[in-house]
């Protein structure tokens, strides 16, 4: 709704904002008195257990990529005049290189058991995801199929580490009656990661878009347009003209600022892997297990 259907200083979106604050701040103070937490604030605040906490941000942050880069690249590609069916077939290579970069960090897991081997088999995925996402930026309306495809191959690549690496790591040496709890938290990360990820990436990407536009003097006319609907805005007007290639030099702009947005958080996400504690899988030497019971 930010900046598209409401200014976002006004009354709707300062309340909005507030209240989930408010929200937030409720639920954590009543889950530290609750005999039965949802969710064991203590998850988040012993150091000892700080796995959990950075592979829940992290999961988090890496479905908020991927559900972003999924669907704001599809718009992107039609903008620069590939068919609906060919932006969509160029999002496959990707997704399928990061389905097999999950599998071998997952296979390489249990001989990175060390601090510093364990914070390497994520991090050097990250640093090659920032590179992607880095290269994703120079793409514009004169790129190469080539150019494309080796970009998003290498973000792809990048993704690995974050899938189903990060769902076994926080769970090893955790105590037993926090798995199930701290399996499910896990769980509902790339929900509230892709949410997010489209919410955030799609409002950078839009108000970009239409502040370009707005101080564009042709095209001006074009800035009350939704800009999800770009590609069909592109449908109306005269291939070539004025006003289409403005539009289309607008969207390409917002796109390469909105990955640099992507560039942030995944550079955040390294810095928070930079904390990682070493993990075993030895059944003996599990986190001895607090008096009280937490489902």
């Amino acid at each position: 709704m930010g900046g598209q259907d409401f200014p976002w200083d006004s009354s709707v979106i300062i309340g909005c904002i507030i209240g989930a604050g408010v929200a937030f701040i409720l639920f954590i103070l009543v889950e530290r008195k609750a005999e039965m937490p949802v969710v064991p604030i203590e998850l988040f605040t012993s150091w000892r257990w700080r796995n959990v906490a950075i592979m829940t941000a992290m999961r988090t942050l890496t479905f908020f990529h991927i559900f972003g880069i999924t669907f704001y690249l599809v718009m992107f590609l039609q903008v620069m005049s590939f068919s609906q069916v060919v932006s969509s077939a160029l999002i496959v290579p990707y997704l399928l290189l990061a389905s097999i970069s999950s599998v071998l960090t997952t296979y390489c897991l249990p001989y990175c058991k060390g601090g510093m081997r364990l914070r390497a088999l994520f991090v050097v995925p990250l640093g090659i995801l920032i590179t992607g996402l880095a290269l994703l930026s120079t793409l514009d309306e004169t790129s190469s199929l080539g150019r494309i495809v080796g970009y998003t191959l290498l973000v792809g690549l990048g993704f690995g580490s974050a899938t189903q690496t990060s769902m076994v790591v926080p769970q090893l040496g955790l105590p037993t009656q926090y798995l199930s709890t701290t399996t499910a938290l896990l769980g509902t990360a790339p929900v509230l990661g892709g949410t997010l990820g489209v919410a955030i990436l799609g409002t950078a990407i839009n108000n970009i878009y239409r502040d370009i536009l707005s101080s564009t003097p042709y095209a001006s006319v074009l800035v009350d347009l939704n800009p999800n609907s770009v590609v069909e805005t592109l449908s109306q007007l005269v291939k070539g003209g004025l006003e289409y290639q403005a539009v289309v030099s607008a969207y390409v702009t917002a796109w390469q600022k909105g990955c640099w947005v992507l560039v942030a958080v995944a550079a955040l996400e390294l810095v928070m892997c930079l904390g990682l504690k070493a993990v075993t899988f030895d059944e003996d030497t599990k986190e001895e297990e607090p008096a009280r019971l937490v489902v």
